[in-house]
């Protein structure tokens, strides 16, 4: 699992918690907006399934895929 210190809008994420093994039950969103209002960056992601958007730290985010870039 690779976990950025920050992401971007625009990034495919999963949301993930502590004991979240199988990708298969994860949801997928989208990174709408960052804020960086406190010492933590926090996440506006639009969830496809639940048709909503919610706030997230970077703890609860997995990207869907990672591009290697040379």
């Amino acid at each position: 699992m690779f976990r950025p210190d920050h992401y971007v809008v625009g990034d495919l994420v999963y949301y993930c918690y502590s004991g979240d093994s199988l990708i298969a039950k994860r949801k997928i969103g989208i990174v709408q907006e960052v804020r960086l209002k406190s010492h933590f960056p926090r996440y506006v992601v639009y969830w496809f399934s639940d048709k909503i958007s919610s706030e997230h730290v970077a703890n609860n985010l997995d990207l869907v895929y990672n591009k290697k870039v040379d």
